[in-house]
């Protein structure tokens, strides 16, 4: 670790942000002081990176744990992270409204509710990124989603919390390819990554693959990233464990269940970065200003 870890850099996840509107605001204090611990300088406030191992982003919250998800019952393998099953919604495109990708350093204008922050909270700059105001919801906030489901790594090779590496080419150009690394018994196929983070790894994380989701293809689809690691470029499928699909909710805070044969449309389309999603139904409730008033499973 070098000393750029010891910043947050600003890419905490929306629920690190919002920990004080889900009663736990000591938490909150804490890390917003940002004490020291293991021989980290701290550089910033707001503490270390979010997948530094630090003691604060250890703390398991079970209101952002799902009990039927079996990865849920430990905390994540990669510095003992405490693991996440709830996500927000960056977007039906792997890139934002300018054209750049949604890793690390990547778009400060997701077509989505949410995007990855790059400045230390409160301290807000030009291009920094992060969520959306409501006004911005020019789509309805009844039409739009906010957030939904993941399920936590449990085994190299397994759908739930895992990936395939596909080419940024291939992801951008035809999604469609990420869906067809499904395999049997809730597998997936194709080359997998060796090592580093998965998703819903950590709740302190804003990175796409640690706590966020892409309204591309269905629910309890596969996901799919460009290389190794929770910076990269990807399509980070919502998923649960529950039979058929998926909870979500909307900007509207209203809750609903999402089947996973809801409307996709054209998944040989390529990724969008204006105009109305070709993803379908599940798209347009994806993208939050594209023009689709109206559009919803309803």
């Amino acid at each position: 670790w070098d000393g750029s870890w010891e910043s947050s850099r600003g890419h905490h996840s929306a629920w690190l942000q919002m920990l004080p509107f889900y009663e736990q605001t000591a938490l909150y204090n804490t890390i917003v002081s940002g004490p020291k611990e293991g021989g980290m300088t701290m550089n910033r406030p707001f503490g270390p990176h979010s997948l530094r191992p630090y003691s604060h982003y250890k703390v398991r919250l079970g209101g952002l744990l799902c009990p039927s998800d079996p990865g849920a019952q430990t905390n994540g393998w990669s510095n003992d992270q405490a693991p996440v099953n709830y996500a927000t919604n960056f977007g039906d495109s792997t890139m934002g409204t300018d054209g750049r990708h949604n890793g690390e350093w990547g778009s400060p204008s997701p077509r989505g509710m949410f995007g990855i922050v790059w400045s230390s909270p409160g301290v807000r700059v030009v291009g920094s990124g992060g969520g959306k105001a409501m006004g911005a919801v020019s789509d309805g906030t009844s039409n739009t989603l906010s957030m939904s489901e993941i399920t936590i790594f449990n085994g190299q090779g397994k759908l739930h919390g895992h990936y395939t590496i596909l080419p940024s080419a291939t992801l951008r150009a035809t999604p469609i390819a990420c869906m067809q690394t499904k395999g049997p018994n809730g597998t997936i196929v194709g080359p997998l990554p060796s090592s580093h983070h998965r998703h819903g790894e950590s709740w302190a994380s804003g990175f796409t693959m640690n706590s966020g989701f892409t309204a591309i293809l269905p629910p309890n689809a596969p996901s799919c990233a460009n290389d190794r690691g929770e910076w990269q470029e990807g399509i980070y499928s919502a998923n649960s464990y529950h039979t058929g699909g998926v909870n979500a909710v909307y900007v509207d805070g209203s809750v609903h269940f999402i089947s996973e044969a809801v409307d996709t449309g054209n998944l040989s389309a390529p990724v969008p970065t204006g105009g109305p999603s070709p993803y379908g139904i599940w798209g347009a409730m994806g993208s939050s200003s594209s023009g689709e008033v109206g559009q919803t499973i309803e």
